[in-house]
């Protein structure tokens, strides 16, 4: 599953992801509805996402733009959030429970992305002048 990024609360987070036929081509979605899950929980929003399937009449060119602020106290700093189409179909196969991507808000740090670990390695131990404080 995709990782789209870290964002700042109250942004808009638009991504894109794209549907292909049993032939490998990129075929249209229809009748879809995608939601979004925070963390591992089946707590999920609805109100402040749109999916536009077929993006800029490009067939199987799919757009979602989650605007976080619409619903700031499901989108919170630090949160973590999947993206899952919770209806639809692909030539006729459903695509119910379709995990699209993830992404954050500003739950990752730079070093932390850099180094690939979690803050949680490094918070106690952190010089009060490192590149780690800083960031923080």
């Amino acid at each position: 599953m995709p990782y789209f990024g870290s964002f700042a609360p109250s942004d808009n987070v638009d991504v894109m992801f794209s549907t292909t036929g049993s032939g490998g081509g990129l075929v249209a979605l229809s009748a879809a509805s995608i939601a979004v899950y925070s963390g591992n929980s089946t707590t999920e929003d609805t109100s402040a996402v749109t999916l536009t399937a077929s993006f800029d009449s490009r067939t199987g060119l799919n757009h979602v733009r989650i605007a976080t602020s619409a619903a700031s106290t499901f989108y919170v700093d630090g949160g973590l959030y999947n993206i899952v189409l919770t209806a639809g179909s692909v030539e006729g196969v459903p695509v119910n429970g379709y995990a699209v991507g993830n992404f954050d808000l500003r739950a990752r740090t730079f070093v932390d992305l850099t180094l690939g670990r979690s803050a949680s390695a490094v918070d106690g131990t952190a010089n009060t002048y490192s590149l780690y404080s800083v960031i923080m």
